[in-house]
């Protein structure tokens, strides 16, 4: 096949929507057992006429178009995302001699064919969703992406690349690639750190799809006077925040003119009004784009400790299962940008002398990780051992991972009622999550 503008490049790409991969290949031929990115070669090869190759420039050269294919999982009645989207391998000694607009990184991300397919349990049912052009020089987060490039150069330049955790960027990740296995060298420090690569974060893309291809509208803080496309969202965020620390809750619904409901300051509503929003109720790209998960949690003022636990969304048991490490799972997504914003008050959630406290963006020590990577890969054993062929057993959410025995995370019910229950392994359970426990967190 032969692309001599972006033109063929997307006319093409409309042949393949709504396709099977069965039917874009024409049969089904063998795949090498644990090739999980056998779909993404087969489209490149059967859908567009690319051979499998490693070369730096990029898959469509003639008109400097990279091709990334992305797999949907289902969620509930809808796809969704299932991982992030890898860009390039990390050079480290190479890195910290390159400038942005001439680096690898950036000529792989000038540019990409972004192709949608939904992922099923054969590879050969799944299929194409749709596509879209990336451009990036025409998004207004380009200088935010060149800056998460330049913090994981400036880092790897002060000899901490074995210090690179995903957490320290929103969007262009230094993501961990392959196994965990021998370290390599990097540059001004004597030992070595994991090999790495920059990849997309899968709330950009999940955000990037909503926005071109389902068309969602989507509030922005660029409709805010004080923010620029540029700025840091969490520092941004914060900034607003901080500005009612410390005030009644009562003090701040009056001025802001929006009631609090239930008792509750943790309305979306209440939140947008801080934040400077006088109307609308559509999500904002921004928080979306950086995967930022915010919640408003009620505190003892005497202690500083959390009055309940923090939960996190319902997560079938099967999706943990094909989960292949902490560091890649939906877990850890959630916990890279938690935003908590404390309340102070008594027991009660209508205490008139509740008051806001100072938000902060919750990032566990060394310690805490080492606990919360041994914890959910017990909770996966767990799971494991109930999905080889006891199908027979009731399963307890206690029976994965109680409070009593962890130090940071805990799973428990995340349901409507008893009756709201999933079977993904074979086992009925009623809907259960991931919970952050109380003592994990001190304000």
């Amino acid at each position: 096949m032969n692309y001599h503008t972006i033109e063929d490049v997307l006319k093409q790409s409309r042949l393949l929507r709504g396709k099977t991969l069965r039917e874009i290949v024409g049969k089904e031929i063998h795949i090498e057992s644990g090739n999980k990115g056998a779909f993404g070669q087969l489209i490149e090869l059967y859908g567009f006429g690319i051979a499998t190759n490693s070369r730096s420039e990029p898959d469509f050269q003639p008109v400097g178009v990279e091709l990334k294919v992305i797999p949907l999982k289902r969620k509930g009645t809808t796809w969704d995302v299932k991982e992030r989207t890898k860009i390039c391998m990390i050079d480290y000694h190479k890195l910290v001699k390159e400038q942005w607009h001439s680096s690898h990184c950036k000529t792989k991300l000038r540019r990409i064919l972004f192709v949608f397919y939904r992922h099923e349990n054969s590879i050969w049912d799944s299929s194409v969703e749709d596509h879209l052009l990336y451009v990036l020089d025409h998004r207004k987060e380009a200088k935010a992406i060149e800056n998460e490039w330049s913090l994981i150069k400036s880092r790897v330049a002060l000899g901490q690349a074995h210090l690179l955790t995903e957490s320290l960027t929103s969007r262009l990740a230094a993501s961990t690639a392959g196994r965990k296995g021998k370290d390599v060298p990097q540059p001004f420090f004597s030992s070595g750190a994991r090999k790495r690569a920059f990849s997309l974060k899968p709330s950009y893309t999940r955000t990037l799809r909503a926005e071109l291809i389902k068309k969602k509208q989507f509030d922005s803080l660029e409709d805010l006077r004080e923010f620029t496309s540029n700025m840091n969202v969490g520092d941004f965020l914060l900034q607003k925040l901080h500005r009612f620390e410390g005030q009644l809750i009562a003090n701040i619904s009056k001025q802001l003119q929006v009631p609090i409901k239930g008792g509750k300051a943790s309305n979306a509503g209440f939140i947008r009004k801080m934040l400077g929003f006088t109307s609308g109720k559509a999500h904002i790209k921004e928080i979306a784009e950086c995967g930022i998960t915010l919640r408003v949690v009620p505190v003892n003022p005497k202690t500083g400790k959390l009055r309940e636990a923090i939960s996190f969304p319902h997560q079938k048991l099967s999706d943990i299962l094909a989960e292949d490490d902490f560091e890649n799972s939906a877990l850890c997504n959630v916990l890279e940008s938690l935003l908590i914003v404390p309340i102070y008050r008594g027991k009660s959630s209508k205490d008139p002398g509740a008051r806001l406290g100072r938000a902060q963006f919750w990032e566990p020590h060394p310690e805490e990780l080492g606990h919360l990577q041994n914890e959910w890969n017990l909770c996966k054993k767990r799971i494991e051992t109930f999905a080889s062929g006891k199908q027979n057993m009731e399963l307890l959410p206690s029976d994965l991972l109680p409070s009593t025995q962890t130090h940071v995370i805990h799973f428990r019910p995340h349901a409507r009622n008893a009756q709201d229950t999933e079977n993904s392994i074979g086992i009925p359970i009623v809907k259960s999550s991931f919970w952050l426990n109380q003592k994990a967190v001190s304000i």
